[in-house]
């Protein structure tokens, strides 16, 4: 059965971004968990699966500074594409951002929607921080929406050529 977006229930993925998870990505070590329909979470750090690709469409996050000291400072949650070490916080690439702005009490959340959405490769990982005050301590939730798709699909095709053209002009 398909949904309103064309894709397969199974396929639609919903993850919650937890802290301290063993192949997280950078100092707090944020990884993200699967839940399921039935509210149950699924594996202990998400990788996008062999021969998919996942579409990011909306992303919910909430920050609180737990004061007034950052009150009505703008604050960006932005997803990064973690190819390999998730350590090396230097090797990611961004991929999308949100901002809100704190309210006087030094909170904010929002629920941003991506028309087009933001496309991880097989064997990714997501990386996420915010800026330019830090995650750690302030990001109370981040909750990420999107499908799996392929094997099959067109990137599939696309990719691998365009990356040995890359290779090939780099030697």
């Amino acid at each position: 059965m398909a949904t309103h977006l064309g894709q397969a229930i199974a396929d639609h993925v919903t993850l919650e971004s937890v802290s301290g998870i063993n192949g997280g990505f950078g100092d707090e070590r944020r990884g993200w968990t699967r839940v399921l329909p039935n509210g149950q979470s699924f594996g202990e750090n998400f990788v996008v699966p062999a021969k998919r690709h996942l579409v990011i469409t909306d992303l919910d996050w909430q920050y609180d500074n737990h004061g007034t000291t950052h009150a009505n400072r703008t604050v960006t949650l932005r997803l990064l594409i973690v190819a390999g070490d998730p350590s090396d916080v230097h090797a990611a690439r961004r991929l999308l951002e949100s901002s809100i702005t704190l309210s006087a009490a030094g909170t904010g959340g929002t629920v941003t929607s991506w028309t087009s959405g933001g496309v991880f490769g097989p064997g990714t990982r997501i990386g996420i921080d915010t800026s330019p005050l830090q995650a750690m301590g302030g990001l109370q939730h981040a909750l990420l929406h999107g499908y799996l798709i392929g094997p099959g699909s067109i990137l599939d095709d696309i990719l691998p050529s365009r990356n040995l053209a890359v290779s090939a002009r780099l030697k």
